[in-house]
């Protein structure tokens, strides 16, 4: 019986498009009668010590699984039991940056290059693929995995050269893969995934090759062509 703890931190509340994804998402889970699921969430500004309480109050409830999931994000009904289907130690969705130009959140070490790269989700993209950097907003882990890895979990680390400081889901990453554990993106889950923020939208948004147009619908192009006299 898998056991699966749903980690939430945030400030204090909720995006209601989360609270929606997250409901709807949890009674297609239960739907087959072969986990139990439960959520947790953790209130605060320190958000390195909320993803460790979360792994505490996982522990606690003897999971198997850490799902974290943040509260600024919508995802597909699905997404717990397709994560769990690839029977991954640690694999994830993805959802792009809420800037604009937005830029996806994972990451792949180019060695010919010596360089971070971007990984990203298309059309064609599918299924599962290895990465060396993952967002932790939706990202399910064994619970095995933090006892093989260092302390502290989720640290936010200074670069000097940068002058910056890295996230916490980086410093997950690389506690994790100095451990040697793969991680893995799940393309699928990634394209039903979004970021919510607060923007104007305009045109230079728009991603030609994501359009589709209806292949049988007929077009017109005038109102007299639709039957409508003005």
């Amino acid at each position: 019986m898998k056991r699966i703890v749903i980690g939430v931190p945030s400030h204090g509340d909720w995006k209601a498009a989360f609270g929606i994804s997250l409901s709807q998402m949890c009674m297609a889970t239960l739907k087959h009668g072969d986990k139990e699921v439960s959520v947790v969430g953790s209130m605060g500004s320190m958000l390195s010590k909320q993803r460790h309480d979360l792994v505490v109050a996982a522990r606690a409830q003897d999971a198997t699984h850490l799902l974290f999931l943040d509260s600024d994000i919508i995802f597909p009904d699905d997404t717990l039991d397709q994560l769990l289907f690839w029977d991954k130690p640690v694999v994830g969705a993805a959802y792009p940056t809420k800037t604009i130009p937005s830029m996806p959140t994972v990451r792949k070490w180019s060695q010919a290059r010596e360089r971070w790269e971007f990984v990203f989700t298309n059309k064609k993209s599918e299924d599962l693929e290895q990465v060396d950097r993952l967002p932790t907003g939706c990202l399910l882990i064994e619970m095995g995995v933090f006892e093989q890895i260092k302390q502290p979990w989720f640290e936010f680390a200074w670069t000097g050269e940068e002058d910056l400081y890295q996230g916490e889901d980086w410093g997950l990453c690389e506690r994790i893969e100095e451990a040697g554990i793969e991680m893995y993106l799940d393309h699928n889950v990634t394209k039903e995934v979004g970021h919510i923020g607060n923007f104007v939208f305009k045109n230079a948004h728009v991603k030609p090759d994501y359009i589709q147009y209806p292949k049988d619908k007929k077009s017109f192009r005038t109102f007299k062509d639709r039957g409508v006299v003005r």
